[in-house]
């Protein structure tokens, strides 16, 4: 089992998932803060969600990011992803996550997270990472 982004330590590898690309990139933490996770290269990210933050950007600040992270699992993350993907799309086919026609599963999962409340995305992250409805 792995680790909650709370319980990283400096050291410890995560997962950097970037929008688009279909392998993650592995990173290790070298700096652990309050509420940031600081890894390889000066990448933050939000300690709670694991969203990418950069001001520059303004990722991070309300829930828009490019790119998150999750803590490595002795899972194969190209396992993971087709695990979570499996889900997401379970998720869409309840009605969930709502599609529209033509739409790519991206696009709807950047329509729905921006009228989502912080606590109905920490709940389609659980049912995504655990596979349990909510």
């Amino acid at each position: 089992m792995s680790k909650r982004l709370s319980e990283l330590v400096v050291g410890d590898y995560v997962l950097r998932w970037l929008g688009g690309l279909p392998q993650p990139m592995r990173l290790p933490v070298k700096q652990v803060r309050a509420d940031r996770i600081v890894c390889l290269g000066g990448w933050e990210f939000d300690r709670k969600t694991g969203a990418e933050i950069d001001e520059d950007l303004g990722w991070g600040l309300d829930g828009v990011t490019g790119s998150f992270i999750e803590p490595e699992s002795n899972i194969n993350p190209g396992d993971f992803r087709g695990q979570a993907m499996y889900r997401l799309a379970a998720l869409i086919d309840a009605g969930k996550i709502p599609r529209e026609p033509n739409e790519s599963v991206a696009e709807a999962m950047r329509r729905t997270l921006q009228d989502m409340t912080e606590e109905q995305v920490r709940q389609m992250l659980y049912e995504l990472e655990s596979g349990e409805p909510g």
